[in-house]
C-alpha cells in the first residue's frame, strides 16, 4: 500500500487524514493497494550493508500491480523506501524507562505485519536499509488482458442490475487465490526443489505456469487448469 503524489512524482509515507464532521473525529486512510505479499511467498533473512555496516533484514517476495496503477512502475525501475505497519489488535510490547520514569523505546516481543507501505525517496524508513527491490516475474500479457476482459464484462453485469463493483477486490481473490494455489501444489509435491514462480501463460486454451529452482536455475514447465468446481488441478508432472 502507498499514497503516490502526483505533482511529487513520488509516494509520500504513512498517509492519514483527519476528518471532522458533526462534531466527530473520523481517521481516514487515503493510501490504495499497490499489491500483495502471497501467504506462501518464500521468507528468509539476509544481511547488508547501511553506510558500510552490516544490518540483517528479514525479506519476502511480493507481486505489485503496475498494469493497473502505472504509477506503481517507479518502485520497479527506481526502487522506493518501504516501512511496516503493524496489527494493533495482536501487538505484544511495552515501553522501556528512562531514569526519570519516562517512555524511553518500545520493545516489541510479538506483532503481525498487516501492511508493507510504500515510501517516497525522501521518506525515512525505520530500519535505514527497509527498501523495495526490483521485480523478478511478471504475469504474461496476454494473460491479463483474459482477466481485465472477464473483470469487464462483469461490470457491465452489474451496473445494469444497478450493483456496485468491486473490481479491486475481485482482482486481488483470483490473482491471491491461483498464486497460493499454485505454491501450496509446490509444497505438498515438489518442497524440497526450492522452485519458484517465474511466470503464468496460456497457450490456446492451456494454461501453464513456469517455475524457476532458485539454487541451480533450471526452467519448469507445469500444465493446469482452473475451475470453480475443481478450483487448481495440475495435470502431469513437471516438464
Amino acid at each position: 500500500m502507498g499514497f503516490f503524489n502526483e505533482a511529487e512524482g513520488d509516494f509520500e509515507e504513512h498517509n492519514r487524514n483527519i476528518k471532522i464532521a458533526n462534531g466527530k473525529i473520523k481517521i481516514e486512510d487515503p493510501t490504495r493497494p499497490y499489491g500483495f505479499v502471497p501467504t506462501n511467498a518464500k521468507v528468509w533473512f539476509q544481511w547488508f550493508e547501511d553506510d558500510g555496516t552490516p544490518h540483517e533484514y528479514l525479506c519476502t517476495e511480493g507481486i505489485i500491480w503496475t498494469g493497473q496503477y502505472p504509477e506503481s512502475q517507479r518502485v520497479i525501475d527506481e526502487g522506493n523506501n518501504q516501512s511496516m505497519e503493524l496489527d494493533e489488535a495482536t501487538l505484544d510490547g511495552t515501553w522501556t524507562k528512562d531514569n526519570k520514569g519516562k517512555p524511553q523505546f518500545f520493545i516489541i516481543n510479538e506483532a503481525i505485519m498487516s501492511k508493507l507501505c510504500i515510501l517516497g525517496e525522501e521518506v525515512e524508513p525505520c530500519f535505514e536499509g527497509a527498501s523495495i527491490g526490483p521485480v523478478q516475474f511478471a504475469l504474461e500479457d496476454e494473460f491479463k488482458q483474459r482477466v481485465y476482459a472477464f473483470m469487464e464484462k462483469m461490470q457491465e453485469i452489474l451496473s445494469n442490475e444497478g450493483g456496485t463493483p468491486v473490481f479491486n477486490t475481485y482482482a486481488v481473490e483470483i490473482g491471491d487465490a491461483l498464486w497460493n494455489a499454485i505454491y501450496d501444489w509446490l509444497w505438498m509435491n515438489r518442497r524440497d526443489d526450492d522452485l519458484c514462480i517465474h511466470g503464468i501463460y496460456e497457450d490456446g486454451d492451456q494454461k501453464f505456469v513456469i517455475l524457476r529452482n532458485r539454487k541451480d536455475l533450471t526452467y519448469y514447465r507445469l500444465n493446469f487448469s482452473i475451475s470453480d468446481e475443481n478450483g487448481f488441478v495440475a495435470e502431469g508432472n513437471l516438464e
